[in-house]
């Protein structure tokens, strides 16, 4: 069987979203029909990107509180109410959704939206939803020939997650990905895994393209974290680069015992258009066998990671 789904992963400014881009151009200059999606698209079809998960009632009292009572008779009240669906006993609300279609919500009832998101879940329920949305993905995007290439939700969020965020053990990430990856089966999926050795130059020279909010965010998401406290590092960039060294040999090790095809970048040692050759042999090999897919010049994007990186 040929590839159907193409994950790009890897560390903060090891150039996720150009690989993305590049994998991508070289599908369909093969023939492929390719659907691409980045981190932080809130239609994300595998991931939830700015979803709140609410108990069953709870998007009523968010809709019909004192405070926001003039609300559910507005466009985006009744845009919420009409976006919500059931999952796990309550609601999933795509709020990033509805403020891209429908405006921006008023931000007393954003932030606790905010609050309530998939990814400020206990692990437990997390896991089931993400569990669910992507097992969702994969049975849509079993009934068509479309080739999928994802950024950063396959391994870098999970991770992220339960090991960053709430320092839970290795074991656990490993059956959260296994799991994925086993969902994931019929679309013969192959990562993309892209590597520096130098990650305190990766990460600093990703944070000099970014505003200074993103990296006090992603400081801060990195060193308060259970890993970061588990590890004793400083609230700072020191503190997030020695984070995102355990973080680097994690992504290894879980790849390595997941056994899938795995075709690794070194972007250190290799310039865009020799990164550009190998995507091109990828194709070549499991999306469209016998294509001619000799590269062209490469396109550049500026990356637009989140605080997750």
């Amino acid at each position: 069987m040929t590839t159907r789904l193409l994950l790009v992963e890897g560390l903060i400014g090891t150039g996720k979203s150009t690989t993305t881009l590049m994998l991508s151009q070289e599908a369909e200059r093969a023939g492929a029909r390719v659907r691409t999606v980045y981190e932080g698209d809130p239609a994300h079809p595998a991931d939830h990107e700015s979803v709140a998960w609410l108990p069953a009632g709870g998007l009523d009292g968010l809709l019909d509180g004192p405070t926001d009572g003039a609300l559910d008779a507005s466009a985006v009240g009744s845009a919420l109410r009409a976006a919500a669906r059931p999952a796990d006993g309550g609601l999933l609300v795509p709020y990033g959704l509805v403020a891209r279609d429908h405006g921006p919500l008023p931000e007393a009832l954003a932030a606790r939206l905010r609050e309530r998101d998939v990814y400020e879940q206990p692990l437990d329920r997390h896991v089931r939803l993400r569990t669910e949305q992507w097992a969702g993905f994969v049975a849509d995007a079993a009934t068509s020939d479309d080739v999928w290439v994802l950024d950063c939700c396959f391994l870098q969020n999970p991770l992220t997650m339960t090991v960053v965020h709430a320092g839970a053990p290795e074991e656990e990430l490993v059956a959260f990905v296994g799991a994925l990856a086993s969902l994931a089966a019929p679309l013969e999926p192959v990562v993309v895994h892209l590597r520096r050795d130098d990650v305190d130059r990766c990460f600093r020279a990703a944070a000099a393209d970014r505003p200074r909010e993103w990296l006090d965010a992603v400081v801060g998401y990195y060193t308060s974290g259970g890993l970061g406290r588990a590890l004793g590092v400083t609230r700072d960039v020191a503190g997030a680069v020695e984070v995102l060294r355990h973080r680097a040999a994690l992504e290894e090790r879980v790849l390595d015992r997941l056994g899938l095809p795995v075709v690794a970048v070194d972007t250190d040692r290799l310039d865009q258009d020799a990164v550009r050759s190998v995507l091109a042999d990828l194709v070549a090999e499991r999306v469209r066998p016998g294509a001619d897919v000799t590269p062209r010049a490469a396109d550049v994007v500026t990356a637009g990671a989140g605080r997750r990186g």
